[in-house]
């Protein structure tokens, strides 16, 4: 009877420990499923924004990633989307860097496609987009490239629109200064003064001057056929001898006189 107590004890020890272990292996997956998990991030939209999310510490589930430095924070904040844009399907990222190469490709064609545009709510939106890309802390060197060369761009669209609303202004001046000369101006000298210099600076803006372009160097080919040059002294000249004629020696024997 001992005997047979002894062995339903061993037996019940046996599943035990076998439990126990099954428990810690299982505990164990949990915990490097977590921690995958929680080095994952991903980008979907959510209402009219795009969200960047980062695993959570369990083994599956997202929430919005929130960066412990400010400047992160502001990389990382929610991305206003542009009315009917489709996004591509939600991509799961292993790195961050992975992250700001993926948002850089959407945020420089959204503000590139609005560097024409006229409508003050797209240009807006535009510069909002260039500013998000800055801050990217993960961008390839040839991304860093292409960002100076979108932000080029942007300065000459801008440039264009000041000088177009510089001469919708000067018409509207030039428009004033012709009522004040119609009603008569107390100082007709300064109206025909400030009249004149407005034409000027319209005239300017819609006919610039053309420059010339400078002459190319010679190279290769172009310098040897070109035709070599003559020196000449820059001293002032001296006086030059002058030659006398001389008449030629009459060399012929004299004629003896005719006598008569």
């Amino acid at each position: 009877m001992g005997r047979l107590l002894k062995t339903e004890q061993g037996k019940a020890g046996t599943v035990v420990v076998v439990v126990l272990l099954f428990a810690a292996m299982g505990a164990a997956v949990v915990y490097l499923m977590s921690d995958i998990n929680g080095r994952l991030y991903r980008v979907r939209p959510v209402d009219a924004t795009l969200v960047i999310e980062k695993g959570r510490k369990l083994p599956w589930g997202f929430a919005p990633y929130v960066p412990s430095t400010p400047e992160l924070a502001a990389a990382y904040a929610p991305i206003p989307l542009p009315a009917g844009e489709t996004l591509p399907a939600i991509e799961v990222f292993e790195d961050r860097s992975d992250i700001d190469r993926t948002l850089f490709g959407l945020m420089a064609g959204w503000a590139k496609a609005r560097f024409g545009a006229k409508d003050a709510a797209q240009l807006e939106q535009a510069r909002l987009y260039m500013e998000r890309l800055r801050i990217l802390p993960g961008l390839s060197e040839e991304q860093r490239r292409e960002l100076a060369r979108l932000t080029a761009d942007m300065a000459l669209g801008e440039g264009r629109r000041l000088l177009i609303d510089l001469e919708a202004r000067l018409v509207d001046a030039a428009a004033q200064f012709t009522r004040a000369r119609e009603l008569g101006a107390t100082d007709p000298i300064e109206v025909e003064r400030l009249s004149r210099e407005v034409a000027r600076l319209l005239a300017t803006l819609r006919n610039p001057p053309v420059d010339v372009p400078a002459e190319a160097p010679l190279t290769g080919n172009t310098a040897a056929s070109a035709p070599p040059i003559q020196k000449t002294s820059l001293s002032a000249p001296g006086p030059q001898p002058v030659s006398t004629p001389v008449a030629p020696l009459d060399v012929t024997q004299p004629k003896p006189p005719v006598k008569p």
